[in-house]
């Protein structure tokens, strides 16, 4: 390259080449030290007011800038966090992959495949035909014709980058309701692997020529790979009918779960489910397997796809399939594995095609690893706060190779913080010489090195803060245009001993041991926030750290909610225990260690346990006896004695079994379902039984006062006796819901398992409801019963 090659340094003596960048560095690249006896005695060359009486080699020498002084150095830097760092060496697994070529026989027959494949097919001794294989844009015998079509190009973006999509493309006439497919494309995109590509795809017609009076438009469809769940459909018309070739182009984000059914669609699907495109207000209907049509009221013939894949359509009499992972073909009857062990450090194989070549497989590494078989180690950065407020989530900004010039911004890690802790993670896919952190509203210096570090363990403060600019500078500094500011940048490092780094809108300025600004760019005013917020809910913040093939995406949540992506609410009516103590907990240390909140709760709890338990025994003991027994709110009461004791004994239990798998993380899994389903529920229903058993008590006394001296005794206890059979089971059936819906919820990020209930708008509407149908009910007839008699007598 020409370019290069006048700006790199020759050595007379071994006829080398040294990049300029390597030239006047102190290190002798060439044989004899050309290089570097070039440049004694030449500092003073390349001042601006001696470049026109410089001779050629000279003037040259300058313009490779080898020794003009650099703009940015780290020779002079105050280092941070010291010496000595401990080195992480990555695994060295170098792959060794073996490709065989070939290369077809010559043989004498002219090339008549004009766009295609031409194939030579041996009939026998000298008889040898040739065969066309067209690209999809051309057929013909020869590949002559051009194919009418639409030419689309395919981006995708995603919020979740363990997750494998497989991709769905249709091709269909718009204009009835049949819908008939002209043709499909399907692909398995693994954001890893495919983030940041684009994928470009012929949809034909189904014969040509085309009619042009028909309108075609693309349907999308993206499933989860994993377990085929549908995620979403997204609908392209096609544009200008009229001409032989439509070019589209589009870029769509992938979301993480389902997109939410609507009750108020206007259609009418008799085999599917109703549902809303992502890019377009318009519905359409999500046909169950083996039916079709724009209503689902096709039947087609699915049987040709395997018992685990999905059907979403036909083809030409052929049923088209979407693969579960592991399953491969047309029909999704041939299995798929990656080779054994090919990920390392417990990566996760998956593959993306059915080549079965090195390139068919992708691992998905853990957080600490990296490498096309998470063979290597990712550099890591701990970082624990001292003495400044913990953030809930941080930015590293992690910069290499700052010698002689600008810092290189390598990229950007966000990260959260886990509850109860100072300290967090960083792992990079580099090794670092600068890492800037950013809280909530402050930057700090997190590392400042010479050399390449790749495991750093360091502490920040109010030391390591980088101050604004519009701390350090007098208010009539501050109303000076940037450009004359900025000749009072080493005024700072220079009044300021303690000072390590300050900033502006685009400067970040590092205090050296001269106490002289050594600034680089910066731009402070970079937003964070998702382009398209389909990850976040209940109105989340969603951050990202780049806008395309974020590695990381983050919900800050708002009051009340809580999960990854703030898909949990805890407030108000049906609050447990689990959400008031959530965070109060903290893992893996001791109860006596444990917040004021929760040892005083457990004095709480304890002391009613006692005082409830004396309560139950008590009454139990007085209504035992058959002379207190002789009318329907006696028995009532009895039962109330016993529901009551077992109320606040499994409001104990529920307690300690929160408390205590909460700071036991390895708690089997199975134990914390049953807890969170079984204890939770029993609790509830021996409150509203003690509601109810309240409000017949009270009842009865209403029909005591009415009826006088002829209240019938023995036609009470009989309708006590069935109220008190059949009130569990309609409580028990109204809270059917909850045996479904509640269940456990990992959170990958606090690594904690919560137990959470599973809602729907409108099933949290009906818990809702019921809860406050269990509470409101008894007391208003509590209430009109007390009122009642009160003016009766």
């Amino acid at each position: 390259n020409e370019y290069y090659r006048t700006r790199g340094f020759y050595c007379q003596s071994d006829r080398k080449c040294v990049q300029h960048r390597e030239l006047c560095d102190g290190n002798q690249d060439c044989l004899e030290g050309d290089d570097e006896n070039f440049c004694t005695g030449r500092s003073q060359l390349c001042e601006k007011s001696n470049f026109h009486n410089l001779a050629d080699a000279d003037y040259v020498f300058c313009q490779i800038g080898s020794i003009r002084k650099p703009s940015f150095s780290l020779e002079t830097a105050s280092i941070y966090p010291p010496l000595p760092i401990v080195q992480i060496n990555p695994v060295n697994n170098q792959l060794n992959e073996q490709y065989i070529y070939s290369s077809p026989g010559k043989f004498s027959l002219p090339n008549i495949c004009n766009y295609g494949l031409q194939v030579y097919h041996w009939l026998g001794f000298d008889n040898i035909s040739i065969v066309c294989f067209c690209p999809p844009n051309y057929y013909g015998d020869q590949c002559q014709f051009q194919n009418q079509r639409v030419s689309l190009t395919l981006r995708l973006g995603l919020v979740e980058r363990q997750l494998p999509y497989a991709i769905v493309i249709s091709f269909f006439e718009d204009d009835n309701d049949r819908q008939e497919i002209y043709s499909y494309h399907q692909l398995t995109y693994l954001p890893k692997d495919g983030c940041g590509r684009s994928f470009n795809m012929y949809l034909l017609y189904s014969s040509p020529p085309k009619n042009n009076s028909k309108n075609c438009s693309i349907h999308i469809d993206a499933f989860d790979k994993s377990s085929l769940t549908f995620l979403a459909s997204w609908h392209l018309k096609v544009p200008f009918l009229f001409l032989p070739v439509n070019r589209l182009a589009v870029f769509l984000t992938l979301p993480i779960s389902r997109t939410s059914r609507l009750s108020h669609c206007p259609l009418q699907c008799y085999k599917g489910t109703c549902v809303k495109y992502l890019n377009e207000e318009r519905f359409f209907c999500l046909c169950y397997s083996g039916w079709s049509g724009a209503k689902c009221h096709i039947q087609i013939d699915c049987t040709n796809c395997s018992s685990n894949s999905i059907c979403v359509g036909t083809i030409r009499n052929r049923s088209i399939c979407v693969c579960p992972l592991g399953k491969f073909g047309p029909r999704c009857l041939l299995d798929q594995s990656c080779p054994e062990n090919f990920c390392e450090n417990n990566g996760r194989c998956v593959m993306i095609d059915e080549r079965i070549i090195n390139a068919s497989y992708v691992c998905i590494c853990p957080e600490s690893f990296f490498g096309i078989r998470c063979e290597k180690i990712k550099p890591k950065l701990e970082v624990s706060f001292q003495n400044i407020e913990v953030p809930s989530y941080a930015y590293a900004f992690i910069y290499q190779d700052a010698n002689y010039r600008q810092p290189e911004l390598v990229h950007i890690i966000l990260q959260k913080v886990k509850m109860f802790q100072n300290i967090i993670t960083f792992y990079t896919r580099s090794a670092f010489r600068i890492v800037i952190l950013k809280t909530d509203i402050s930057y700090y210096l997190a590392v400042l090195q010479q050399n390449d570090s790749k495991n750093i363990s360091v502490t920040i403060g109010s030391a390591q803060r980088c101050v604004p600019y519009q701390e350090l500078f007098s208010p009539e500094l501050l109303s000076l245009p940037r450009i004359h500011r900025l000749k009072n940048y080493h005024v700072p490092c220079q009044t300021n001993a303690e000072l390590q780094c300050f900033m502006d809108e685009l400067y970040v300025c590092l205090c050296t041991v001269e106490h002289h600004s050594n600034c680089f760019l910066f731009d402070s005013n970079m937003t964070f926030e998702c382009i398209d917020d389909l990850y976040c809910e209940n109105g989340g913040r969603c951050l990202q750290h780049t806008a395309e093939c974020p590695e990381s995406i983050l919900c800050v949540c708002t009051d009340c909610f809580f999960g990854n992506r703030c898909q949990f609410y805890a407030k108000g009516i049906g609050l447990t225990l689990d959400d008031m103590l959530r965070y109060a907990i903290q893992p893996n240390v001791t109860f006596t260690n444990q917040s004021i909140i929760v040892q005083l709760s457990a004095a709480i709890i304890m002391f009613l346990f006692v005082v409830g338990l004396l309560n139950s025994l008590i009454a139990y003991l007085i209504f035992h006896h058959s002379n207190c027994r002789q009318t329907g709110s006696a028995m009532y009461l009895q039962v109330s004695s016993i529901v009551s004791g077992l109320a606040i004994s499994t409001l104990t239990t529920k307690f300690w079994f929160v408390v205590i798998t909460h700071i036991y993380q390895s708690t089997d899994r199975y134990i914390l379902l049953g807890g969170c389903i079984s204890i939770e529920i029993a609790l509830k229903v021996f409150l509203y039984i003690s509601n109810w058993l309240n409000a017949f008590v009270a009842i009865e006394r209403v029909i005591t006062v009415i009826k006088g001296i002829h209240f019938n005794k023995s036609k009470s206890k009989l309708i006590a006796r069935w109220m008190l059979r059949l009130s569990p089971f309609v409580i028990l059936g109204s809270m059917s819901h909850e045996f479904i819906y509640r269940g456990l919820f990992v959170d990958y990020e606090e690594q904690r398992v919560w137990c959470v209930f599973h809602y729907s708008p409108s099933i949290q509407n009906y818990s809702t409801i019921i809860q406050l149908f269990h509470f409101i009910v008894p007391f208003l007839m509590n209430l009109f019963s007390a009122v009642f008699i009160i003016f009766s007598l």
